[in-house]
């Protein structure tokens, strides 16, 4: 299908109206893209709960009833490392004895932290990963009625 000299006539006349017949062809042009990187690490968490294990002596987010919590890591920049503070305990009013909180932790990028009662840093070699953590709460002279909590606070480095 062509156009016919009529509309060749027409189109040919628009060239020239527009200055379009005097337009030097383009061989070469630039397209640039850019971004600015923020480094940021942003951390967010669903909280676990604790269960009581056959012992009698100990609560663990493994005994009956328990939840892993779970730290969403979404960062920007330079890979994170995570810090997690040493776990602390908060007992029953009345609770009589030693709780000796620790946590465990493990990520789906590979990180691997056994059960620990101090403070530890692990890299996390991805931008965005998810965390499980355990907690647990060994007790010396048994459990006694009330809440019980394991508590790390974690910060990220990059």
């Amino acid at each position: 299908m062509g156009f016919s000299k009529q509309e060749r006539t027409a189109w040919l006349g628009m060239v020239a109206a527009t200055g379009l017949a005097h337009a030097q062809p383009v061989l070469a042009t630039e397209v640039s893209l850019s971004g600015i990187v923020v480094n940021a690490c942003i951390l967010t968490t669903t909280p676990g709960t604790l269960g009581p294990e056959g012992d009698g002596l100990t609560l663990s987010s493994a005994g009956v009833g328990g939840v892993p919590a779970i730290l969403n890591v979404v960062a920007t920049g330079g890979s994170p490392s995570l810090l997690f503070s040493a776990p602390t305990v908060t007992t029953p009013v009345g609770f009589q004895g030693n709780a000796s909180p620790s946590i465990a932790y493990t990520s789906g990028g590979g990180v691997l932290q056994p059960f620990t009662d101090t403070s530890s840093t692990r890299a996390l070699g991805r931008l965005i990963d998810v965390v499980t953590v355990q907690g647990r709460i060994v007790t010396t002279e048994g459990l006694t009625s009330g809440a019980y909590t394991v508590r790390t606070t974690v910060t990220c480095q990059q």
